[in-house]
């Protein structure tokens, strides 16, 4: 299974009123990050999941998980060098 589509598909299904969506979209999530790890989609995605939870102690672990992409995303920018000075870098 393609991680990409599952983490898309993860994060859609997480807006599902049926309860028996929840725990699918959580399990696509996990399998997708656990597939990618430093995939920024997939950590957006897995937080999309968690956050739309009704446990709300997955709330925590969603902010945790934008941390980690937000890291990861400043990792890249770090390592872009550019003598353009209207660069990010």
């Amino acid at each position: 299974e393609d991680p990409f589509l599952l983490s898309n598909y993860a994060a859609i299904l997480s807006y599902s009123p049926k309860p028996e969506d929840e725990k699918i979209a959580k399990e696509k999530g996990e399998q997708a990050l656990k597939a990618n790890k430093t995939s920024i989609q997939a950590i957006n995605n897995l937080a999309i999941v968690y956050f739309m939870l009704s446990d709300s102690s997955f709330k925590k672990n969603s902010q945790a998980l934008l941390v980690s992409a937000i890291n990861i995303n400043l990792k890249t920018l770090g390592n872009f060098k550019s003598n353009d000075p209207t660069s990010l870098a």
